[in-house]
């Protein structure tokens, strides 16, 4: 019995290792068709947000320096307020946040007083009209920033602007900027005007072009009429803002651009005035950075936790000219 055991294992061994290396190959060859077939052999380079709220869905796009010739997109997040990523609905909590009264700006302007509240952060709104001036209007402004450097070849285009009103409940876009833009040079600290901007039309349709001057701003509003907003408990400003060429043959100095934008509504008489020739601010917004890509520039009454309490804007608050969202 034992001899015969030893001529069995003595065969076992002889055919062991064939058999191990036919079972590795098996397998082995079964798992390269598996990955084949289930395209799995063709890796996608994602995409993901650091932070910030996913907002759409995730789509295949076709890149060819991403691996396998295409990556994962995870939709649109609420970023900066510039850049025109998101396709997705847009986070207005994100978004807003970003503007609430007392946020600070990406630059200082030059030749307004630190002494101004909004110099330097969105000041405090004023909910409640002076007793004679209960009308309301959008204004924007562009300056240079502390630099005073004004680009060669660069002016600001401004795009849909638009005053949304929250009352009793329901948002309202109250006015914009359909009927055109109207202005004034005035002097940085607003001490004085010097007269009407330049305005430009275009590139994009509905849109203006300016530039400051040395020494003033441009400030502008809408040519619609004044709004009155009984029952308001929320107001937003906002325009779209970019960097273009003033020439499309001289140098593209969009990339060091030193221009600021920034957003703000008034209480005024019923004839444009102001009481005392002196306009009370519904609220002046943070300044932000125009560079070339299309960015919101955005005042606010909306605290952080009004963010949380009261209803939020519709999208078509933060479309950008391009159909997409910051």
């Amino acid at each position: 019995m034992r001899k015969h055991l030893k001529k069995l294992m003595k065969e076992y061994n002889k055919h062991r290792i064939p058999v191990v290396l036919a079972v590795v190959v098996l397998v082995a060859g079964l798992g390269a068709y598996l990955l084949i077939s289930t395209k799995a052999a063709t890796p996608f380079a994602t995409t993901e947000p650091a932070n910030g709220a996913i907002s759409a869905p995730a789509t295949q796009q076709t890149d060819v320096s991403a691996s396998g010739g295409s990556y994962v997109k995870f939709g649109s997040v609420a970023g900066s307020g510039g850049g025109g990523g998101g396709t997705g609905t847009p986070d207005a909590a994100a978004i807003l946040a970003m503007f609430a009264p007392g946020t600070t700006g990406e630059a200082l302007p030059h030749g307004v007083p630190s002494g101004y509240d909004w110099y330097s952060k969105a000041n405090s709104p004023q909910m409640t009209p002076p007793a004679t001036a209960n009308n309301m209007n959008w204004w924007g402004q562009i300056y240079v920033d502390n630099t005073d450097i004004h680009s060669t070849n660069v002016r600001v285009e401004i795009n849909n602007c638009q005053l949304w009103v929250l009352a009793n409940g329901t948002w309202s876009n109250r006015q914009n900027s359909s009927a055109g833009f109207g202005g004034g040079d005035f002097t940085e600290d607003f001490s004085s005007s010097s007269g009407t901007p330049n305005f430009i039309s275009g590139p994009t349709s509905g849109s203006t072009n300016v530039i400051p001057i040395s020494g003033h701003n441009v400030h502008y509003w809408g040519n619609q009429g004044l709004i009155t907003a009984p029952g308001m408990q929320a107001v937003i400003s906002v325009c779209r803002v970019r960097a273009i060429m003033a020439s499309s043959s001289g140098p593209d100095n969009r990339d060091t651009s030193h221009y600021l934008a920034g957003m703000g509504a008034d209480w005024r008489k019923s004839d444009y005035s102001c009481p005392n020739n002196v306009c009370t601010a519904v609220g002046v917004g943070k300044f932000i950075k125009v560079t070339r890509d299309w960015r919101l520039a955005i005042f606010s009454t909306m605290t952080a936790s009004q963010l949380t309490t009261l209803p939020l804007p519709p999208a078509q608050a933060f479309v950008l000219p391009d159909g997409t969202y910051p």
